[in-house]
């Protein structure tokens, strides 16, 4: 008895230290399952062979130029909200080549180009920062969003494991057949 009351303990205690991020990872999971890859990247907003304003650029775009390049590689473009020449990647572009035009229309859409070529570096929309919010709580790398190898995501992976151990080990103490009173 003594063991089964230490199993329940142990069960309690590891569930309300790992439940929340077992939420997130499988909530996080459900998100990612749900929505094909080339939605959330934006692929599918992209038009056929995209801006053919600049082959060979001698200067950087302009604004004037950029909004149009981004506008030309949508296929159907909401109103332009703005365009900005960024010389630092901001989270949702990290390792992206810099400098680059962010041109943002008003449906939360974010094209990012090269200041030379007009070429579509990135797509950024509302559906993938959710997932890349989701990500980041799913890899517990709340900085970078790319190392799924550190210590705090293998203690929280190694501590869902035991909370499913002695789970498992309560459920079959449970569905344990009991000798009848009297036998």
């Amino acid at each position: 008895m003594f063991l089964l009351a230490s199993f329940r303990r142990w069960h309690r205690r590891l569930s309300l230290v790992v439940g929340i991020q077992l939420l997130f990872w499988t909530g996080s999971g459900l998100f990612f399952s749900i929505f094909p890859i080339e939605e959330i990247r934006g692929n599918h907003l992209l038009a056929e062979g995209g801006p053919q304003l600049r082959l060979q650029a001698e200067s950087s775009m302009n604004e004037i130029e950029a909004s149009a390049a981004a506008r030309l590689a949508l296929k159907s473009p909401a109103p332009l909200a703005r365009a900005l020449l960024i010389e630092e990647a901001p989270n949702e572009y990290r390792g992206g080549d810099l400098p680059a035009w962010r041109v943002d229309f008003e449906d939360g859409v974010s094209i990012y180009l090269d200041p030379m070529s007009a070429k579509v570096n990135a797509v950024r929309t509302p559906i993938w920062r959710t997932y890349d919010f989701l990500w980041m709580l799913h890899i517990m790398d709340y900085d970078e969003r790319s190392d799924f190898n550190h210590p705090l995501l293998i203690a929280a992976a190694l501590l869902g494991f035991l909370t499913s151990l002695t789970g498992l080990v309560l459920t079959w103490y449970a569905w344990k057949p009991r000798p009848k009173k009297g036998e």
